[in-house]
């Protein structure tokens, strides 16, 4: 993506330099969950992940995910009948992280203020929303519901999209919808810790 179509906020380069790792697992968990898609917006990525499972030093964080795979059984090629299939085990704290740090920045971007630093931010990709016990699904469609009903933001194309609501009663907390390549979708919330 052209780097005039980024968007950045303000970042000193220490914090910045800190967290290139962990967008490293954002990159490496995007590509490996999309490794069925054929779309031309996903040959940058694969390629710096194939230069990174080339590296002997400082390998990025898909060399650990291959590392401790495990077979498991799961729908392939959008077929409903299960089948062999590798899992890759995601760092959820780190992905968490990357989510916590995004939604932070297009705040920022989007409304010129701060989330503050006691708020909590929380994250859940479209598996947990999807296998939520049935009382808990009309809590999730509401929260849903909400984001989009807010502003909708494209980024370079269909490369990221987002869309966000600030809450009526805390002008400091907001829900979001972050969607990767439309393959991999979030539902972000930012909000007083209880």
């Amino acid at each position: 993506m052209p780097l005039s179509e980024l968007i950045a906020v303000p970042s000193c380069w220490r914090c910045n330099d800190k967290f290139a790792r962990d967008d490293e697992l954002l990159r490496d968990v995007l590509v490996s969950a999309t490794l069925h898609v054929d779309m031309p917006e996903l040959a940058a990525p694969r390629a710096a992940m194939t230069r990174s499972l080339a590296r002997k030093q400082f390998a990025g964080p898909i060399k650990r995910m291959i590392g401790r795979k495990t077979r498991t059984y799961a729908p392939l090629g959008g077929s409903p009948v299960l089948q062999p299939a590798w899992a890759l085990p995601v760092d959820r704290a780190r992905l968490e992280r990357v989510l916590q740090r995004i939604v932070r920045g297009l705040f920022f971007h989007e409304t010129g203020r701060r989330i503050p630093s006691d708020y909590l931010i929380t994250a859940a990709d479209q598996n947990l929303v999807n296998s939520a016990p049935t009382y808990d699904r009309p809590f999730f469609a509401n929260i849903i519901a909400s984001a989009l009903e807010g502003e909708q933001r494209a980024v370079g194309g269909r490369r990221f999209g987002y869309c966000y609501r600030v809450l009526r009663d805390d002008p400091l907390g907001s829900v979001w919808l972050l969607s990767f390549l439309g393959q991999l979708v979030f539902l972000c919330t930012a909000c007083r810790r209880p």
